[in-house]
């Protein structure tokens, strides 16, 4: 998906766009608040700890900045709150 974005920006040579590919929990990424837009597209039910998680993207994102979330597949039975999901 990455290699994807990375063609369509070329193809339309936009300027205002970047990609960090990496892992959780910490991203190696500039200061507080550098991207204005972070996307999680049908991932979020892979990562250990939503709560951490998200808690990572907000830290990331800029003030007014927008998180945009998409993902289809419930939570696995048996996790608790403890590894970020509930109920």
């Amino acid at each position: 998906m990455l290699r994807k974005a990375m063609e369509l920006v070329k193809e339309k040579k936009a300027r205002n766009c970047s990609f960090v590919l990496s892992t959780l929990p910490e991203l190696p990424l500039p200061p507080d608040g550098a991207f204005t837009v972070v996307t999680c597209r049908r991932a979020l039910h892979h990562f250990h700890n939503v709560h951490e998680t998200l808690r990572e993207f907000r830290r990331v994102l800029a003030p007014g900045g927008r998180l945009c979330i998409s993902d289809m597949v419930a939570p696995q039975a048996g996790r608790s709150s403890s590894t970020g999901w509930s109920g």
